[in-house]
């Protein structure tokens, strides 16, 4: 979510002036729930990332009234508004987490996301083998953690898994490597070889502090309490 609309958020709940703004468990519940009704109008073939923001807008309990709007637009101290910032924007994350487990729609959102993120739109060129080939010669005269790593993503995007799982195991056997880290999660994911996959994405969160990481997570909770049950 940009800055803007996280201001629009702010002046909305009155967090300007508290500097926290927290939702108890029940009240997030039900903001999840409001939002989950709004959003699941939608159309997963389109962009829902403006719905999204403006339902979390439109149902975003307020913690106080007032004079919000006017105190930001006449300025106050902009560590206070640092503060309000990180609030609201960490209310957005913890929404998402909710959000996974309780609203079959944004799943779907976030799992269409994922799949059709940019550098799987590469398959659609139909150069993915070609390229595989040329990192592969390349890589047997020098086998620089670079090139594994590229070759590591186009076997993950030509669902070459278990090749796609060796480069990057391969990196990491290298040494401390975020992004190997991470598209081997993401990797054992496809597997579903869940456990793993979780605590290599709670590595990268600890590492990058990336605030969607801990929404992937409870994807892959979602989807290993979905698989044992139907154990």
């Amino acid at each position: 979510m940009i800055r803007a609309q996280l201001l629009i958020l702010i002046m909305i709940s009155g967090v300007a002036n508290s500097q926290e703004y927290r939702l108890s468990e029940s009240q997030m519940d039900t903001y999840a729930d409001n939002v989950c009704s709004c959003i699941s109008k939608g159309d997963l073939k389109k962009n829902n990332e403006r719905l999204l923001d403006n339902c979390s807008k439109e149902y975003l309990p307020k913690i106080e009234k007032g004079k919000q709007k006017e105190e930001i637009n006449n300025g106050f101290d902009p560590d206070v508004f640092e503060k309000a910032y990180k609030s609201v924007s960490n209310l957005m994350y913890d929404l998402q987490k909710v959000l996974v487990h309780k609203c079959d729609f944004f799943y779907d959102i976030v799992e269409e996301g994922r799949r059709t993120s940019s550098f799987k739109k590469e398959k659609a060129e139909g150069e993915i083998e070609k390229k595989i080939d040329s990192l592969t010669a390349l890589i047997n005269t020098n086998t620089d953690k670079d090139l594994v790593w590229e070759r590591g993503i186009r076997y993950f995007i030509s669902g070459e898994l278990d090749k796609a799982e060796q480069d990057f195991r391969s990196n990491l056997s290298m040494g401390k490597d975020l992004k190997s880290s991470y598209f081997l999660a993401w990797v054992l994911e496809s597997k579903g070889e869940y456990k793993e996959a979780i605590q290599l994405y709670e590595q990268v969160y600890k590492g990058n502090g990336k605030k969607y990481i801990p929404v992937i997570i409870e994807v892959v909770k979602r989807k290993a309490q979905r698989n044992s049950s139907l154990d």
